[in-house]
């Protein structure tokens, strides 16, 4: 982000002496608020608004933030992940208070009392702490070995059981207090959902706050006007200079196996009673201690920081743990994100249930993110390579497969920054060097999704197509014709290229399309808006580019053993003139009486209309809405199910909703067909991309992707 603009201030409200966010300030809601409804429909409020963001001048803020609030939503809808996030939440405001309070306490001016014809100045020291420090909850004395040491805070960790997330304090940033959950809904207007914006789901990239000191200084409380003609100001402390330190390396796997012995003998007793949980965080304590009384960064050092890393990992202490990480950090050349996954695969188990599958790959792929986005693409692989370990049951074969090919996919973004590494490093020395500035530029804006630093690059590469793609997009054009034609030319450089590029450049034209659209007069619209229907065609799976209005209609194969449970969401894209025939149903056999599921138009009058329903055997139950997608324009589909209703969305608008009668019957065999049913008549169209997933995707209005990308709950995707 740039420094001259805060988007956590501009867009939704949140003062530089509120950041960095809890989850709660960030979807605008009460702390701790319980009610799962209430944290999804901020969540999408926030999300359909920063969409509306990414075609700005500040797409690459935009993209963080979306990051960042799907981050929290993730978080806060999971029970257990929400749990330890609420208690590290609780922990952290009541040290922010303690340290408020110290703040207030430091800035009080010397208390001045007229006497007579003299000034009597009192400090009253004794009873302002007592009234400005909270009761402190009694801990237990710190060991013979570490008495003598100065307290060390503990910092604190994401509550999500996340520890790979967890990022110290800057210095200049002092612990937040209490956080306000306002949040000012005028930005959050509701886009129009005919003119929806294209969704970009990129990689989680951390959002630093820099606030300034000014902004994060406790202000003093209001004093009570006295007749003394002025106040001397307090003396400012002198500042001490930062010390630059230099990182030592990590120690041959010799010499620190020579250092752990010494260690270990020193501390013989303690290590003999470091068998409790309690005991094991204990002596990682003392060791982090310990480490802090070595003059220099060598291999004793470097050992009593690893082996309190794990032993507070063992002990389930990730704050401790984290603050052995710090220490690393600080003092040795250590890759972190190695680190982190080191305490990450300590801290969790083998799956079980379900939802232990779910959260536990959920933490692995969380950091094989922010690995990648840091270029560890070696951790990054480990990260995948371990969830598949703990991945063993039968049951959990989509879990697994998941994580193969995010594995797969690391281990091909990991070549590739080998090359582009190269092309950085030359830029190093040659600044302007045309065929380095197209590798490292087009690494960067497909594979980083750093398109503000990319393109410039891309501008001074020698290669015809990337550098007019470049400058074009530098210049900003506004004019309708310009921006088709902008949007063709990127569609056109990815089309023979492989992802990440391909993809990269499709949702880069789309953008395009879109913005001309946008800038597009009331008389140019209805033309401008079938041009780019047909283009957005060609964003679309010609395997499922037509259904011929017959009961074969469009298999979708693969999905014949899927069940998606009871809450799930069926999505597509489909053009169509009909006014009559199936859009999307779950087919069974003659001899299967399961209950089916149905998503149809159907003629009333002359009045075109959806039909949404449930049939058993016993008859059917449906409602209906007026229908508006027979004008041959593209329209994306959702059918959201859950235990009790379906929600029919057009556009990213809930159309139609209708109450599920006795369970929604999809474990059939039969296959999900598009544009087909039993009886005539058939629905003739095109159909775009389709997902399915197993969890309720949309509750509110949200803006649709023309480009699905496959994550965690994804069941099937073309």
């Amino acid at each position: 982000m740039t420094s001259d603009f805060d988007p956590y201030h501009k867009w939704l409200g949140i003062s530089p002496a509120e950041q960095p966010p809890s989850h709660y300030r960030l979807l605008g809601i009460s702390e701790f608020e319980s009610d799962p409804q209430v944290i999804e429909a901020a969540a999408d409020r926030q999300l359909t608004f920063l969409r509306k963001q990414q075609l700005g001048q500040h797409q690459h803020a935009a993209n963080d933030l979306l990051n960042e609030v799907t981050r929290a939503r993730r978080v806060l809808l999971k029970p257990d992940s929400k749990s330890e996030y609420d208690a590290t939440l609780t922990s952290t405001t009541a040290k922010g208070t303690q340290q408020t309070a110290i703040g207030r306490l430091a800035s009080l001016p010397p208390v001045a009392i007229w006497a007579g014809s003299g000034v009597v100045v009192l400090v009253v020291l004794a009873g302002i702490i007592s009234f400005a420090l909270p009761a402190r909850t009694p801990v237990a004395p710190p060991t013979d070995a570490a008495a003598s040491l100065p307290a060390e805070p503990v910092k604190p960790t994401i509550a999500n059981a996340e520890p790979t997330t967890v990022e110290k304090p800057k210095p200049s940033q002092p612990p937040q207090g209490p956080v306000v959950a306002h949040l000012d809904p005028k930005p959050l207007s509701i886009p129009k959902p005919e003119k929806s914006k294209p969704v970009r789901l990129p990689p989680t990239r951390p959002m630093p706050a820099t606030p300034s000191p000014s902004e994060t200084e406790p202000k003093p409380p209001a004093r009570v006007p006295t007749r003394t003609p002025s106040t001397p100001s307090p003396v400012k402390p002198t500042e001490v200079p930062a010390v630059a330190v230099t990182k030592a390396a990590v120690p041959e796997q010799a010499t620190q196996n020579e250092a752990k012995k010494t260690i270990k003998s020193d501390l013989k007793d303690e290590y003999a009673q470091a068998k409790k949980p309690a005991a094991k965080v204990e002596l990682a304590t003392v060791l982090i201690a310990k480490s802090k009384e070595q003059r220099a960064a060598d291999a004793q050092m470097f050992v009593m920081l690893t082996e309190a890393l794990d032993l507070a990992a063992d002990g389930g202490d990730s704050a401790i743990a984290q603050q052995a990480i710090g220490e690393l950090e600080n003092r040795f050349s250590v890759r972190p994100f190695e680190l982190k996954l080191r305490l990450l695969s300590a801290t969790v188990s083998t799956a079980k249930s379900p939802d232990e599958a779910t959260l536990l790959l959920t933490k692995y792929s969380d950091l094989a993110e922010e690995s990648a986005k840091a270029q560890d693409y070696a951790t990054a692989i480990k990260a995948m390579t371990a969830a598949i370990s703990s991945l063993i049951k039968p049951a959990f074969r989509l879990q697994k497969e998941y994580a193969r090919q995010e594995a797969k996919r690391y281990t091909a973004y990991q070549e590739a920054y080998l090359v582009a590494k190269t092309a950085e490093e030359k830029l190093a020395t040659e600044p302007t060097d045309p065929e380095a500035s197209l590798t490292w530029g087009r690494f960067l804006c497909c594979y980083q999704e750093s398109w503000e630093t990319g393109l410039p690059l891309l501008a001074q590469s020698d290669d015809k197509v990337w550098k007019s793609l470049a400058e074009r997009e530098l210049n900003k054009p506004t004019e309708s014709a310009a921006l088709l034609q902008l949007g063709d030319d990127w569609l056109k450089a990815g089309d023979k290229e492989k992802d990440p590029i391909h993809f990269q450049t499709r949702e880069r034209a789309n953008l395009a399309w879109e913005a001309a659209l946008e800038s597009a007069s009331d008389e140019e619209e209805p033309k401008l808006a079938k041009q780019v229907d047909q283009r957005t065609a060609k964003l679309f799976d010609k395997s499922l580019a037509s259904a011929k209005g017959d009961i074969t209609g469009v298999p979708l194969i693969g999905t014949e053993p899927l069940d998606p449970g009871s809450e799930f969401t069926i999505e597509f894209w489909v053009a169509t003139t009909s006014v009559e025939g199936m859009l999307v149903t779950k087919q069974f056999s003659s001899t299967d009486s399961s209950v089916q599921l149905r998503l149809s138009l159907r003629r009333a009058g002359e009045d075109p209309r959806f039909h949404l329903e449930t049939v058993s055997g016993d008859g059917g139950g449906g409602s209906e809405t007026s229908n508006t997608i027979s004008d041959g324009h593209w329209h994306h589909v959702a059918l959201v199910v859950t235990d009790s209703s379906m929600n029919l969305f057009i556009d990213g608008r809930s159309v139609a909703k209708q109450p599920l009668r006795s369970g929604n019957g999809l474990q059939s065999a039969s296959p999900w067909r598009l544009g087909s049913g039993r009886r005539s008549p058939y629905l003739s169209g095109q159909f775009g991309r389709v997902r399915i997933s197993n969890v309720v995707r949309y509750t509110e209005t949200f803006s649709p992707q023309k480009q699905f990308r496959r994550d965690l709950s994804t069941l099937y995707l073309r």
